[in-house]
């Protein structure tokens, strides 16, 4: 039985690593099947906003307790000389991935979609063209089914650490009485919110607030009881403006959702206190210039801006802190911008957070926020 409890950042080499300890402490000879256990979120996989058609991109990846490199597969397609069709592979590969090659090598343009095919099978669809002398070309699409998918991985890899063939792969839930043979814990809390905060991962920020809603409620973490934990929290941090935020889901991709600059101040006041978690956090927000969203952004600001980005249909946001050069003092930001060409509200937040940061370098600001 394999369970999952909700970790946004597992990968293969985890998965290897708990293979190789179950073969190390159980004979395989009479095991008949692998158990999938994700019954700690409920069912529901796409987050509200999330769309189900279309090519199945991995910034729209499914949610599950138990899930595999952001429930997303990488495919690698490879032109070829001598053949007619390009070569495919997929990654992390499994039972429970398909692959419809219908490309051709030559002219043209690659078209590469994910779609659900029976049993909660993953159909990666390769179509168009791709010329001959092309590098190869890596994407990413969500699986249909993560916790399908990352047990037949690890099935995949119990296999390759047992030498016996791969197991038949089924959800089901662990009993009570199981004997835990081995364990993989995430990395800290601040340390797996990095990849939401710094690179704008969704499925990460998904993951953790169904987290926060098995954990807070003690049932299956939903989208609902999640909203719910952020209405008491917003109402906690910011009483007087908990009643301006309108929560839908843990990333904000939907047009639905509403927050205001206010409150974003509020919560990014928390990371200003010494020797508390949300200390740690504001480590995990992009650097201007460097890895994330900000690297291409306000380079000569270093260390003394760090922000998290937003976009979507059209809005698009900067929320963060900047400091002075000797880093002594810090003032939170938060510019919000619907609507427009997104080119150019990046520039006005740009140019704000430059103010900012000169007034700082000057000491021109005495307000402790």
């Amino acid at each position: 039985i394999l369970r999952g409890e909700g970790d946004p950042d597992l990968h293969t080499a985890e998965l290897h690593a708990l293979a190789t300890a179950v073969v190390g402490q159980t004979e395989l000879s009479g095991v008949e099947r692998l158990i999938v256990d994700d019954g700690a979120f409920s069912p529901q996989s796409l987050g509200p906003g999330f769309r189900a058609d279309g090519p199945g991109p991995a910034y729209l990846a499914r949610s599950g307790a138990l899930a595999l490199d952001f429930a997303t597969v990488e495919v690698s397609v490879t032109p070829t000389r001598y053949r007619r069709r390009p070569q495919v592979e997929v990654t992390p590969a499994g039972a429970a991935v398909e692959v419809v090659n219908r490309a051709r090598t030559g002219a043209g343009r690659l078209r590469v979609a994910s779609s659900t095919g029976p049993m909660g099978r993953t159909v990666i669809t390769v179509s168009g063209s791709i010329p001959v002398g092309h590098a190869p070309i890596r994407l990413r699409r969500r699986v249909a089914d993560p916790g399908l998918a990352a047990g037949a991985a690890f099935a995949e890899l119990l296999a390759a650490v047992s030498g016996r063939p791969a197991l038949p792969v089924a959800r089901g839930e662990a009993p009570n009485h199981a004997r835990e043979l081995a364990v993989h814990e995430s990395a800290p809390l601040s340390a797996v919110l990095a990849s939401s905060l710094r690179y704008s991962n969704n499925f990460t920020a998904e993951q953790v607030l169904r987290t926060l809603a098995w954990r807070a409620h003690g049932r299956p973490g939903s989208w609902s009881d999640g909203v719910a934990v952020l209405e008491r929290f917003a109402a906690a941090v910011s009483p007087a403006r908990a009643g301006d935020q309108h929560f839908v889901n843990g990333s904000g991709l939907n047009l639905e959702g509403r927050l205001s600059a206010a409150f974003l101040l509020d919560v990014l006041a928390l990371t200003q206190r010494p020797g508390t978690p949300a200390e740690l956090l504001a480590a995990s927000f992009a650097r201007a210039g460097g890895e994330g969203t900000l690297r291409a952004r306000l380079p000569q600001a270093g260390d003394r801006l760090r922000a998290k980005t937003g976009t979507y249909a059209g809005a698009s946001s900067l929320a963060g802190i900047a400091h002075d050069p000797r880093g002594q003092r810090a003032i939170g930001f938060a510019v919000l911008v619907n609507g427009g060409e997104v080119a150019n509200s990046r520039a006005l937040q740009d140019r704000v957070a430059a103010e900012l940061l000169r007034a700082l370098e000057l000491g021109l600001l005495r307000s402790p926020r």
